[in-house]
């Protein structure tokens, strides 16, 4: 076995499998070289080793790019694990006897009601996958049924055709009488049974040995009440100082 150019066999220099013009030759290192000739080399254990590892889409990217990669961290390895595994959200489906936002109106009108999904299905007696599934606009098999339970529960219009005419302020009407229940008696708000109170501890006539009587009464206001007593009472002090100096016709302005 003999080098194809200078003619050296095996035992005076390595020869190597060439990729000649018509054949595979053998050829040394030197004249490979000088000859431009590819040679054939058995990869090593670490080239065979890397060959066998599998890179992900991204990685084979960037080894073409020859971008340099930094090390990514476990929290970013998570990271892009969880955004993986997120979907897109479901096209919205519309129904020709639908109103156009019956997402929106089953979701308002159970907000208005203060209603959980699980609430609003023990309601309508719909299940709760189905509530959610109408909530983002994916509309179940008989979803008129449902739509029907739902507006007879929230007060709501949802089907164009109903017969049945749905007050859409209904809601909104009891919340604007509920507000001017209270303006008009305020004694039966929190605020006002909270001032009463305070009243009372400014008197010294609070029960502070009954629980019930501490219900929105908190430690800032009573720090307050406490601070305003304190300056009503050093007021008061100088203004009987001042009198026993110059007498009572002469009233000091507060600060």
């Amino acid at each position: 076995m003999k080098c194809e150019f200078c003619k050296k066999s095996s035992d005076e220099t390595p020869l190597y499998r060439g990729v000649g013009d018509e054949k595979i030759i053998f050829v040394c290192e030197q004249c490979a070289e000088m000859e431009n000739i590819p040679i054939l080399k058995k990869p090593s254990v670490q080239q065979l080793g890397e060959a066998d590892k599998r890179d992900s889409v991204r990685e084979r990217l960037e080894k073409i790019s020859g971008y340099n990669r930094r090390p990514i961290s476990r929290e970013q390895m998570t990271a892009y694990r969880n955004l993986a595994r997120l979907k897109m959200p479901v096209k919205k489906q519309i129904a020709e006897d639908l109103l156009e936002n019956y997402d929106w109106e089953i979701k308002m009108g159970r907000r208005r009601k203060k209603m959980s999904i699980l609430q609003l299905a023990n309601a309508t007696g719909i299940s709760k996958d189905i509530l959610e599934k109408l909530e983002m606009g994916i509309l179940p098999q008989n979803y008129e049924e449902y739509a029907e339970k739902i507006e007879n529960a929230l007060n709501v219009p949802l089907l164009k055709s109903h017969s049945k005419k749905i007050d859409k302020k209904e809601a909104e009407k009891e919340l604007l009488s509920s507000v001017r229940e209270k303006i008009i008696h305020p004694e039966t708000t929190g605020h006002y049974r909270k001032s009463e109170k305070i009243m009372q501890i400014e008197k010294g006539e609070f029960d502070f040995s009954a629980e019930q009587n501490l219900d929105n009464i908190t430690l800032t206001d009573l720090v307050r009440r406490k601070k305003q007593k304190e300056e009503r009472e050093k007021m008061q002090k100088k203004r009987e100082e001042h009198d026993d100096i110059f007498g009572g016709d002469i009233e000091l302005e507060e600060e």
